[in-house]
């Protein structure tokens, strides 16, 4: 039972993401009283678009749950120990929070086709701001000599070909416990870990032998809203979007040098129009305005908690931000000089050398649960032939 007066509001966007799952999504039904929806009408619009984005969202989750599956199982798998010897967004958030970071922005550089325009303003802000860049954009960042005190990566099938750079191995990460194995065995700074699906039994299992929790970043698909949620959580009060095109601006999907197909990817999306950054329209497609949605509520939601300045230059309008040339973003926001780097080496792993003996030890347990559980199932299935085999004998004497 939720009224119009709560749509939009944390606590009911809460709710809802609880709510609604893949088991229901289906036989979700909103009911007013009569007349109700005409009365407050607008009201009552903005709450039915809430429960068909989370939705779509839960869809989009599963989905991707799903085509992802069996990468997901290999790399948590691979990944354990690192994530044992490694930290935690849990403990990075804490240990930023511990500082006085006042007005000093975080920059979240994406890899849409506008961050051709303003690349290179970025130096103007290192050591000024704290730069995250998410991964499809860390080649073009780097080959333009662009400081990353941050790198964010969450997809667990993400390829190979935005970590062919030899220095981003060498980038302090946020990556799901999930993410390609590759990126994280060659990665030789501090990474630090969030939660994510398939990790449940591990999760449960740091939580009671260690009491530590890794945390999850909140997310509408894209992994540039992973690494807003996060700059959130750290306690940044400005956030500067660039190259969040959230379109095909140029009729381009991303920034240069990251794909070669641009066109072919665009004409295989179902094409969309949206408003633009400084007027007009641009081309979108289902799945971007999906992620612009997600930023557009959580601006709502953080209301007067933080300021959002879309320095993109291109791409699709975000309602909540103030549009602004990046130069411009810089200058006015970015004078305060912090070293970030020794933030983020100071932050300590999740569990100590005490504590990783004792999962050692539960994780050479679960084999053994594994291998009778597989023995198991193996029985069953060849009882199950069975049964068939005598079904098909029993049809036949008839």
């Amino acid at each position: 039972l939720v009224t119009t007066e709560m749509a939009g509001k944390p606590e009911v966007e809460e709710k809802l993401s609880s709510v609604i799952n893949v088991h229901n999504r289906e036989l979700v039904q909103l009911v007013s009283f009569p007349n109700f929806d005409r009365i407050y009408e607008n009201k009552f619009n903005e709450l039915k678009s809430r429960v068909k984005y989370y939705i779509k969202l839960e869809t989009f989750t599963k989905n991707s749950g799903i085509r992802d599956a069996s990468e997901i199982g290999e790399n948590i798998l691979d990944n354990i120990e690192y994530i044992l010897n490694g930290s935690s967004v849990n403990k990075l958030i804490e240990k930023f929070k511990s500082e006085d970071l006042g007005e000093i922005p975080a920059i979240i550089v994406s890899a849409g086709p506008s961050l051709d325009k303003n690349i290179k303003e970025l130096k103007k802000a290192e050591g000024k701001a704290f730069i995250i860049g998410v991964d499809s954009a860390l080649r073009s960042l780097l080959d333009n000599g662009i400081k990353i005190d941050l790198a964010v990566s969450v997809d667990p099938a993400k390829h190979r070909q935005p970590f062919e750079h030899d220095k981003i191995k060498e980038l302090p990460f946020v990556f799901k416990v999930n993410s390609p194995n590759f990126a994280v065995k060659e990665n030789k700074n501090k990474i630090f870990f969030e939660d994510g699906y398939g990790f449940k039994y591990y999760s449960e299992m740091l939580k009671s032998v260690a009491g530590v929790e890794l945390g999850e970043t909140k997310t509408g698909g894209s992994v540039a809203n992973n690494a807003f949620s996060l700059a959130v959580g750290l306690g940044f009060k400005k956030i500067i979007f660039v190259g969040q095109d959230l379109a095909f601006t140029g009729g381009k999907s991303h920034v240069t040098g990251f794909v070669n197909k641009e066109v072919s990817l665009r004409n295989k999306s179902i094409p969309s129009m949206t408003m633009a950054v400084g007027g007009g329209m641009v081309e979108t497609s289902i799945q971007m305005s999906f992620y612009r949605e997600w930023f557009e509520q959580r601006i709502l939601e953080l209301e007067g908690a933080i300021e959002v300045i879309n320095a993109t230059e291109g791409g699709a309008a975000i309602k909540g931000t103030c549009e602004m040339p990046l130069e411009a973003a810089i200058k006015e926001n970015c004078s305060t000089e912090f070293d970030f780097g020794s933030v983020i080496s100071s932050v300590e792993p999740i569990l100590s050398e005490e504590k990783q003996q004792d999962i050692h030890l539960r994780l050479n347990s679960m084999k053994a649960e594994l291998d009778a559980l597989e023995n198991k199932l193996k029985s069953g299935i060849r009882d199950y032939q069975k049964l068939i085999e005598f079904e098909k004998l029993g049809k036949g004497n008839e």
